[in-house]
Parts: structure tokens; C-alpha cells; sequence
């Protein structure tokens, strides 16, 4: 039987007492009584001291403390949580100790199973929620009350995203052509992602929801690439690497574009000496032809460079009798150089890979110098490139002919033949290839840009009678079916 401060308790008459809140200060006595017949009754009183001696209270809230890497109170997974306790208030108890319970959720509802140590790992089942901690005061003959972390010091649990890759660009690198990043494939999905392009190291635009960019004269010569950012709720934004890069180069609709709408063109002197402007139409036919100028029938060479003094403007140079070289754009011109007598002018659009148009000049001997354009309506020192040229009685750029991206020369020989002379892309030669035979029939051959507009680098040539053909290439240095695209061209003294 218990009894407290001397007085049985009421129904405490097992072998065990489980302490209340009313023994608070009281005295507890057991009394174990023996007894058995014609045994005399033997009984034991022993005393237990206190038996409840009160609350444990925390002075204050506890707190969790982690490596913080940020002011806010996001961690991601894997975080280790570090809860402190502490004191009681009033006077501890010798054998005081501390009971932890972590909690998910804004409530200390959601006990964490297992979590019952002084730390815990942020795991990624509760990414999104909120980590409380209840703290326990435990001492014998003492009930704790348990005491969580105040609202505004909580962690918050935050994913990362795993297998993050930098995008991948997809399209034709060619100015006026949409690119557009293709993202990876992280764990898990991204709810948004957004990209930024670059430039070289030179960031082209902000972060935007669109994948694509579109190429620009500007690009060429450079490394366009792009980076991803992948985002999710409750998850830290992933930004990628910057992506492989793409190189935009030789573009042949730009190349030999005069009009200024992306489609190649062609320009013609007549007998007369009037240059007239024949506007591509972008499926290889015309548009309505219009007069440029007159009193062209003085100049020996006539070819395209492009943007040869970098305002944005195509141009043509102008080869006189005297040797003197000039830049018109049309309207305008200007004087760029002399001492040209003697050379016959080719125009490789970009041979040397700086991004500037340059000019190929032949001598009288064969031999074939490079003049690098400086971008402004000038050159850099020339350099020799070949001898033995004087075999050949046309020479002309068309572009990129190959398909590699570098730009290229094409020559006829007396016999007829065609060669491509790819160009290396610094100023140089790949070896050279045969791709026709029987064009010493046409009296004109010339370059004629992106005629069609697949893309691939064309040729134009008309014969003795005036009838003009368009030999697609095939952009891998062949051809496709010739297609006739005008007859009557044999009044004109110059096409290019």
C-alpha cells in the first residue's frame, strides 16, 4: 500500500506507484504486509522521500543553427541542423538532461521518425516544409514541458537540382536565322527555365523565357553561345555552364545581298556602261530589276566585297584604267586605293577568318595576293598566296562552297575545267578539286551568293547566247540540277 504524507492513496495498492502531480512535495511511504494462516501478520514501512517535485521550464526558446551560406533561412538537403537547449528556470536538477523531437511542418504536428538526437540532416522528403525542433527538460521526479523554436528562426528545407547540363544549340548559324537552346534534363524537371546568350564573353541579352536568338551580321567571325537557369518552387535556381559554343561564318545570302532584305542579288553593266540592280527574290527567280547608276563602262573590274567599310551597307569596288581602285555603295563612293593596273579583282568575301571582306588581286605574271579588308574601307599589308594563276581565265569567290564554314575560290582553266580551291580559313589552301568540265562554253561565270536560299553557296553562268543559269551547289562542294533563269544577259559586259 502507498500512502502519501501518511495517508493510504486511494487504490495505490500494487507493487508499483507511478509518481502524479499531487505528490508534489508530499512524503511516499510503502507498506508491504505479510500474512498467512496460523502465521502471525508481518508488515514493512519504508519511506521514498519527495516524490513529484514540480515542473522543468525553459528559460527561453530553443534554437537550431546551421553553416549558413545565405541570411534567409532556406537550406538545402543535406544540411546539418543543430538544435540548442536552454537552461531551465529556477534551479536545474543535478541529473538534468535534454529529450529532442524534430518536427515537419509549420505545427509540431509531424513528427520526424527517428529524429530524436540534439541534430538532424535535412532529408529531401521534406523539401518545401518548414523544421521545428521540441525540446524536453527531463530530470527525475520532475515533468518537462516541451518548448519548440520561435517562427521566424525555423530552417526551411530546399531542394537542388541533380544531372543539371549546360543547353545544347540547335539551327543554322547564319545571320537572320533563329537559333534556339535546347535545355538539359535535371532531377527533377524545372518548372521554368531561362536563358542568356552570349557573345564571346560578352553577354548579348538578360534573362528571358525564350530559347532562341537570331544570328546577326555582328555574330560572324564569333562564338555565340547560351546558359540555362532552371527553376522550381522550393528548389535553388540551377544556372548552367555556358553551352558549347557555335561559330557563324560564311553567310551567302548576306554576302551577295544588295538590297538589304536577306536574299541574294546580282549586279550588271550593260554596254552602255548603266549598272543596274537585279533583286533575288529568294525562291532563285527576280524581282522588278532597277537602275543604279551610270557611266560604269570605263572600269575594267567590278566585283562585291560586301560590307567592305563596316557601315552596315553593301558595296562594290571599282577596278579604272589607270590603276585606281574605288568604293561605291550607289549612291555614294569614295577613292580606296591606286596602283591596280596589271591586276585582275576577285572578291573571296572573308578568306583570312578575321571577319573582315577581303580582295584577291591576279598580276599579269600569275601570281594571287591577298588583301585583308580592315574593315573600313581599306586594307591591311598584302600576301602572297599563289603563282601560276595565269592558266586560269576566270576566277571568282562564291563563299563557302564546301560546306566547312571557310570561304572558298573557284578557277576555269583554258581547257574548261572548274576547280574549287577550298580556303583554310586563315589565308591559306586545301587541296584543290575538280567539280565540272565544259564550262569554257560560258562567257560569264560569277558568284551568286544563297540564290535560292537552301542555304548552300550558288553559282551563275551564261553562255554565248545570253541565257543565264543557276547551278545550285550542293554544300558539300557539288552541284544540283542547273535551272535557266534568264535569257537575254548577253548585253551585259559585267555580271557579279
Amino acid at each position: 500500500m502507498w500512502s502519501r504524507n501518511g495517508l493510504p492513496i486511494p487504490g495505490a495498492v500494487s507493487a508499483s506507484y507511478t509518481v502524479t502531480e499531487e505528490d508534489l512535495g508530499a512524503e511516499l511511504t510503502s507498506t508491504v504486509t505479510l500474512s498467512a494462516p496460523e502465521y502471525l501478520t508481518w508488515s514493512r514501512t519504508e519511506s521514498h522521500g519527495a516524490g513529484f517535485r514540480g515542473h522543468l521550464e525553459l528559460a527561453s526558446d530553443p534554437t537550431i543553427t546551421w553553416n549558413r551560406t545565405a541570411p534567409s533561412n532556406n537550406v538545402p538537403t543535406g544540411t546539418v541542423l543543430q538544435a540548442s537547449a536552454p537552461p531551465v528556470t529556477g534551479t536545474a536538477p543535478a541529473d538534468l538532461t535534454y529529450a529532442y523531437q524534430w518536427y515537419a511542418g509549420d505545427w509540431m504536428t509531424e513528427a520526424i521518425p527517428g529524429a530524436t538526437g540534439s541534430t538532424y540532416i535535412a532529408a529531401p522528403e521534406y523539401i518545401g516544409k518548414t523544421i521545428n525542433v521540441g525540446v524536453t527538460p527531463v530530470a527525475a521526479h520532475y515533468k518537462g514541458r516541451e518548448r519548440g523554436v520561435a517562427s521566424n528562426l525555423r530552417p526551411y528545407v530546399w531542394g537542388k537540382f541533380t544531372g543539371v547540363t549546360a543547353p545544347t544549340v540547335k539551327g543554322t548559324a547564319l545571320p537572320g536565322e533563329v537559333v534556339t537552346a535546347v535545355p538539359g534534363t535535371p532531377s527533377p524537371a524545372a518548372e521554368t527555365v531561362m536563358y542568356e546568350w552570349y557573345r564571346d564573353d560578352e553577354r548579348l541579352t538578360g534573362w528571358s523565357a525564350d530559347p532562341t536568338y537570331m544570328v546577326t551580321r555582328d555574330d560572324r567571325g564569333h562564338r555565340i553561345s547560351v546558359r540555362a537557369r532552371y527553376h522550381r518552387a522550393h528548389y535553388y535556381d540551377s544556372t548552367t555552364a555556358i553551352s558549347r559554343p557555335i561559330a557563324p561564318t560564311f553567310d551567302a545570302r548576306a554576302f551577295m545581298d544588295f538590297t538589304g532584305d536577306d536574299k541574294s542579288d546580282i549586279l550588271a553593266r550593260d554596254k552602255a556602261g548603266v549598272l543596274w540592280v537585279y533583286p533575288g527574290n529568294g525562291t532563285g527567280g527576280w524581282k522588278p530589276r532597277y537602275q543604279l547608276q551610270n557611266g560604269h563602262e570605263g572600269y575594267l573590274g567590278l566585283i562585291r566585297p560586301g560590307d567592305f567599310n563596316g557601315d552596315d551597307i553593301p558595296d562594290y569596288l571599282a577596278q579604272d584604267v589607270w590603276g585606281k581602285l574605288w568604293m561605291s555603295d550607289g549612291p555614294s563612293g569614295s577613292f580606296v586605293g591606286t596602283g591596280w593596273n596589271g591586276f585582275t579583282i576577285i572578291s573571296p568575301d572573308d578568306f583570312n577568318g578575321d571577319i573582315e571582306p577581303d580582295v584577291m588581286a591576279r598580276d599579269k605574271y600569275g601570281a594571287l595576293y591577298l588583301y585583308p579588308g580592315n574593315g573600313t574601307g581599306g586594307f591591311k599589308p598584302r600576301v602572297k598566296i599563289g603563282s601560276g594563276w595565269q592558266n586560269f581565265t576566270t576566277i571568282l569567290g562564291p563563299g563557302d562552297f564546301s560546306g566547312d564554314g571557310k570561304a572558298d575560290v573557284m578557277a576555269r582553266d583554258k581547257y574548261g575545267a572548274l576547280y574549287l580551291y577550298p580556303g583554310n580559313g586563315t589565308g591559306g589552301w586545301k587541296p584543290r578539286v575538280k567539280i565540272g568540265s565544259g564550262w569554257q562554253n560560258f562567257t560569264s561565270i560569277s558568284a551568286a551568293g544563297d540564290f535560292n536560299c537552301d542555304g548552300k553557296a550558288d553559282v551563275m553562268a551564261r553562255d554565248k547566247y545570253g541565257a543565264l543559269y543557276l547551278y545550285p551547289g550542293n554544300g558539300t562542294g557539288g552541284w544540283k540540277p542547273r535551272v535557266k533563269i534568264g535569257s537575254g544577259w548577253q548585253n551585259f559586259t559585267s555580271i557579279f
